[in-house]
């Protein structure tokens, strides 16, 4: 009975925390879970199974008393230093052995169709549905260049999720091959195809090449280097991933620029704090967070923080080697992972986390 109240409240946060991230609700569920793993620490039932949740928020808290001496954004550092706290939920998730791969699979369904619900209420213009939507979720919604054509793009903010989810039907697919595993495995790729966010695009088309991999290595070397190809030759002469005519690109180029200019020995090392303010060139005016989420980081840590950030992520216990559980896959998910966060903000944040969440409760699995 607790394990399903366990399993029922893990999945309620995270589905609100995809789709109605401003809504109350996943932060009523998060506070009680965190009373209930209290209660856990309290009668020496919750066992500390890793150390990387807290030399991340320290990492955090570090940054967040440097930067009262810098200008910040206040309501995102306040904001950024709450959030790293979800990620005490591993010891709640681990102490109530919560199934994370079946809460990534019914997270993304439950996306998938509230991305449909956001499709139809813009198609058919259903304000009310919208002015959920905008006051409570964050979406986007228009057309935009993919190669020789114009696509239209309907997506919520909580969209990068859908990787983990695509990756979890992919494995389940290697195992069993049913009709479910097939449903869910086009209902996902429809959404992802449909949000036209090419970063998410790239990493389901690495983990499948992993997942091919595993067991045809070089063919699969092949195939993807002939998929990547065909990706550079379609989406790069009419606003790809390099060109700097892309209004998206344009400003992260300007703004990797700027990160040039802000730039010196005693910034790189220490940073200027959470949530600081910088000079971003891409848009014209001060801005504390950008979409190049690694240069974000090396502003407010420092570069060597940064690097024990990452750390933590992917290697939550040093005597469980996590690249060689379930051959790898998870540890190529979370990489993938990261990888695309580097120029989307889709790991700092609140579903991202869930992602770290979900990674290491499967690689902390491993006696």
């Amino acid at each position: 009975m607790y394990k399903y109240l366990a399993l029922m409240l893990v999945t309620i946060y995270t589905c609100f925390s995809l789709v109605l991230p401003v809504l109350f609700v996943n932060k009523l569920v998060f506070m009680l879970m965190l009373v209930m793993l209290f209660i856990g620490v309290v009668f020496g039932n919750v066992k500390v199974i890793t150390f990387s949740p807290f030399l991340i928020i320290i990492i955090f808290l570090y940054s967040f008393l440097i930067s009262m001496t810098t200008g910040v954004a206040e309501g995102l550092r306040q904001q950024l230093m709450l959030v790293c706290l979800s990620l005490l939920l591993i010891y709640y998730i681990k102490y109530t052995d919560v199934c994370m791969d079946s809460v990534a699979l019914f997270s993304g369904v439950v996306l998938s169709l509230s991305t449909l619900i956001l499709f139809l209420s813009v198609v058919f213009e259903i304000d009310s549905l919208q002015t959920v939507f905008d006051n409570y979720g964050s979406i986007a919604a228009g057309s935009r260049d993919v190669g020789n054509g114009v696509q239209d793009f309907y997506r919520l903010g909580g969209l990068p999720f859908l990787f983990i989810s695509f990756s979890v039907v992919v494995r389940n697919l290697s195992l069993k091959f049913d009709f479910w595993n097939v449903f869910y495995f086009f209902l996902i790729s429809f959404f992802i195809i449909l949000s036209s966010t090419r970063s998410v695009l790239v990493g389901c088309i690495l983990i499948l090449f992993f997942m091919f991999g595993r067991k045809h290595i070089i063919l699969s070397i092949y195939l993807l280097f002939i998929a990547l190809a065909y990706l550079l030759v379609k989406f790069d002469p009419a606003g790809g991933f390099f060109d700097t005519n892309d209004f998206g690109n344009a400003i992260k180029i300007k703004d990797a620029l700027s990160f040039l200019d802000w730039a010196n020995v005693t910034n790189i090392l220490f940073g200027e704090g959470l949530a600081s303010l910088y000079y971003s060139g891409g848009r014209g005016y001060f801005v504390a967070q950008t979409e190049i989420t690694l240069l974000d980081n090396i502003r407010y840590f420092g570069l060597i923080l940064t690097i024990v950030f990452y750390s933590a992520i992917l290697f939550p216990n040093y005597k469980k080697l996590a690249y060689k559980v379930d051959g790898g896959f998870y540890f190529a998910v979370m990489f993938i992972y990261i990888l695309m966060s580097m120029t989307n903000p889709m790991l700092v944040n609140s579903f991202g986390f869930i992602v770290v969440l979900w990674y290491w409760s499967n690689v902390l699995n491993v006696k």
